[in-house]
């Protein structure tokens, strides 16, 4: 790759266009064996974060870890942000996993969502915190309400977050 026939792009410059264009891929590339289920770019800090992990099983009561990873582009490093503990409701089909993920537009915060709750990551003070979780209980599936939280967006001042709510 040149900019322009001018000068030879960067590695995170490379990666930047590849992420554009054949995101999948290249996400899929770069990680190597590892699951993942979402991922998300943040352009200002050149970071990819992504939802990765085991498959559900249904029939199991080992559902397995899912995990939300920070991928540094410009060190090649991963930074494990969270993880979170499958679980089904026995006789139902329903797990509570993680669901989606965003970055704040200024990269400084990472929205995770579950089936049942909000948690923001701040990616400077490396801390979480947990906005709110809904109590479910097996067999309250329907009183609970069967949704999931998705498509978390933040406002431009990073003071209010919304989110929303899928069957």
């Amino acid at each position: 790759f040149t900019l322009a026939g001018e000068r030879k792009l960067t590695e995170p410059e490379k990666q930047k266009i590849q992420l554009l264009i054949d995101g999948d891929n290249f996400v899929n590339n770069l990680l190597g064996n590892t699951r993942v289920n979402k991922y998300v770019y943040s352009p200002v800090t050149n970071k990819l974060a992504y939802i990765g992990g085991a498959n559900v099983n249904y029939n199991s009561n080992d559902t397995g870890i899912a995990k939300v990873v920070i991928y540094n582009l410009a060190t090649n490093k991963e930074e494990l942000v969270y993880e979170h503990k499958n679980v089904v409701y026995e006789g139902e089909a329903y797990v509570v996993t993680l669901k989606d993920i965003n970055f704040s537009d200024d990269g400084a915060f990472l929205a995770i969502t579950t089936s049942d709750s909000l948690i923001i990551y701040n990616v400077n003070t490396k801390t979480t915190k947990q906005l709110f979780t809904i109590k479910r209980e097996p067999g309250l599936r329907e009183s609970a309400g069967v949704y999931s939280y998705y498509q978390p967006i933040f406002s431009a001042d990073n003071t209010k977050i919304l989110t929303y709510i899928g069957y």
